[in-house]
């Protein structure tokens, strides 16, 4: 009988902090499951979970029954919520609060939707980078934008997405570390862009890299 896997998620991301720190301390808020905001939204050790538990039955189906059950990492990032939270901390919390809710009704209930500090962050099940670029942007972004402006803030929004089997996905870590990669190439396109993690053209999450990150996180 195969050993019964243990829940692997919260030590392999307490392993991620430590190697790549500032960048995760910006997007995590250190909540186990659940945010207390009204949101409804989850925290990013149960999130890292729920990849953790797609992950093993991608890379099973994969090996046992020759097909792979895709899915992806998106991040959504408020393009003017820094200078904004830098003025109006008080004014930002709302704003945040405002499109986490807003965030969590436009996510399936099959689909885990989560917020990192000031970004949004959803598993999306069987889909693809490209699905994800010709549908689920535009039906994000209209409602966030939305209510981002009814709370005080007009912005533009920037994803990232990182998707399996496309990015050659090796675990949670290094899911995370591609969709990030993808949203900081996504922000230094400009306000509104969306970028998927290439393997063709894009680095791979390497220890240099992983320092480069960190110190544009800082």
């Amino acid at each position: 009988m195969p050993e019964k896997r243990m829940s692997p998620a919260p030590v392999a991301l307490d392993s991620y902090d430590s190697r790549i720190g500032a960048l995760l301390r910006r997007l995590s808020d250190g909540s186990p499951f659940k945010l207390h905001d009204a949101s409804d939204l989850y925290g990013l050790h149960a999130l890292a979970e729920f990849l953790q538990y797609e992950i093993d039955g991608s890379f099973q189906t994969d090996v046992n029954e020759y097909m792979v059950q895709p899915f992806c990492l998106v991040f959504v990032c408020p393009d003017a919520i820094a200078g904004f939270k830098a003025e109006d901390p008080e004014r930002a919390i709302e704003v945040i609060r405002a499109m986490g809710a807003a965030f969590g009704k436009v996510t399936r209930k099959a689909d885990r939707a989560a917020r990192f500090g000031v970004d949004f962050v959803t598993l999306l099940r069987r889909t693809s980078p490209r699905s994800i670029k010709e549908s689920y942007v535009s039906r994000v972004t209209e409602p966030l934008v939305a209510a981002a402006l009814e709370a005080g803030l007009p912005t533009t929004l920037s994803f990232g997405i990182a998707g399996h089997p496309d990015s050659a996905v090796k675990g949670v870590e290094d899911l995370f570390l591609k969709a990030i990669y993808a949203l900081e190439e996504a922000r230094r396109l400009g306000p509104g862009s969306v970028v998927a993690y290439d393997v063709r053209s894009m680095p791979a999450m390497s220890d240099a890299m992983i320092r480069k990150l960190t110190e544009e996180a800082e």
